[in-house]
């Protein structure tokens, strides 16, 4: 079935779900409709929806395009399973659809350092939780006993934590991939057969806002703005207005994270520094970004590529003071399932090589700082 086809069927099936309406399909609220997820999840009563089927040998399916919302929760719960000792998950803030946030802790909990990495913050660019996921599988896998540089996994990640939201806006990714199907109320479902046909290409989330526009830091600015929900770069009505960025900040304010790392798509680049951050901030981006072109043989582009216009790497290097790296994977958006294998083996070793670059940075500025005198709670030099 074409676009232009499957559009029409929505449209048929939007006026019999707009005849539903007039009965009570829409009395209930956002938190009605999401009672379950929000009851089980939110309550600290994940064991709840606990997946009971066998574990299999590889629990993150990257053979197929459309990697949901729900494939990523059942994928969570059985990771949790398998690796209860370096994963914990943990829902987040409620979506205007219902859906929570995951925020996933992989590591050592008690760790003296951390990173914030986040996924899909746009819809369209699902392929970045798969990614995520994907990583996230290999790592505690090779946990115990897989080398990097000499190195065992364990005593890096047993020194840098990483703290991962992998699915920022579910509301949109489900949009993304199912169109009004993706909606769940009538306020969604109206704005997403108001849009364009190709609900594919949506960035932002239910309430037409994109989030990586809602940010503090240029708020309102850039080169292409829209001034009401669209599919993709309208600001909002005010910076933070959405549920999914108010999340991102609340779970950035846990830490005083060492970096900030964000996947997005499309065009196989890395984008570092902020035009209006110090400069000690973007030298430090450099360095990171270049080790992860070393990795990717992704291009670069710096400060000056952008001015700030809300997204959340320039409000992290604003506000913390710390550098922020986003690569876009792929060639396209969506991006098709045939370039994953690549863009995974690229991007593989990426989180092991950042945090045992931070560990050495770290521990030699505290070595000068202490006069060349160790702490008592340094972690090991590597």
């Amino acid at each position: 079935m074409n676009k232009q086809n499957e559009l029409t069927v929505q449209k048929i099936l939007l006026t019999l779900f707009m005849c539903l309406s007039a009965t009570c399909l829409f009395a209930q609220t956002v938190a009605e409709i999401g009672q379950s997820y929000v009851k089980i999840l939110q309550q600290n009563n994940w064991d709840a929806l606990e997946v009971n089927r066998p574990i299999p040998d590889t629990i993150v399916d990257t053979r197929h395009q459309l990697y949901s919302y729900d494939e990523l929760l059942d994928d969570l719960r059985l990771l949790r399973r398998r690796y209860p000792s370096v994963i914990k998950v943990e829902m987040g803030d409620t979506t205007c659809q219902g859906r929570p946030i995951p925020i996933v802790r992989f590591g050592n909990p008690n760790a003296p350092y951390h990173i914030m990495l986040t996924g899909s913050i746009h819809a369209r660019e699902y392929m970045s939780t798969q990614l995520v996921m994907a990583m996230l599988e290999q790592y505690a896998r090779d946990y115990r006993y897989e080398n990097y540089k000499g190195h065992r996994l364990h005593e890096i990640f047993d020194s840098v934590a990483l703290v991962i939201l992998p699915m920022v806006n579910p509301d949109g990714v489900m949009i993304s991939q199912q169109g009004f199907l993706g909606a769940v109320t009538k306020k969604a479902k109206l704005f997403v057969l108001d849009q364009e046909p190709s609900y594919d290409q949506i960035k932002s989330n239910a309430n037409g806002v994109d989030i990586n526009r809602n940010f503090r830091n240029g708020f309102g600015d850039g080169k292409w703005i829209n001034r009401v929900p669209h599919y993709f770069y309208y600001s909002g009505p005010y910076a933070y207005s959405e549920v999914e960025s108010r999340q991102m900040l609340k779970t950035s304010q846990e830490h005083d994270y060492l970096c900030f790392l964000n996947y997005h798509s499309s065009g196989n680049v890395i984008y570092y520094g902020c035009m209006n951050a110090c400069d000690s901030v973007n030298a430090d981006a450099l360095r990171l970004a270049t080790l992860i072109q070393n990795h990717t043989g992704f291009k670069l582009f710096g400060p000056d590529s952008s001015m700030p216009n809300g997204s959340w790497a320039d409000e992290v290097e604003l506000c913390y003071h710390r550098p922020s790296m986003t690569i876009e994977i792929g060639t396209r958006n969506p991006v098709p399932i045939e370039q994953f294998p690549i863009i995974f083996n690229k991007n593989r070793w990426v989180w092991a090589d950042l945090c045992l670059t931070l560990i050495r940075q770290r521990n030699e500025a505290e070595e000068t700082a202490s006069d060349d005198v160790a702490p008592t709670d340094s972690i090991p030099v590597y």
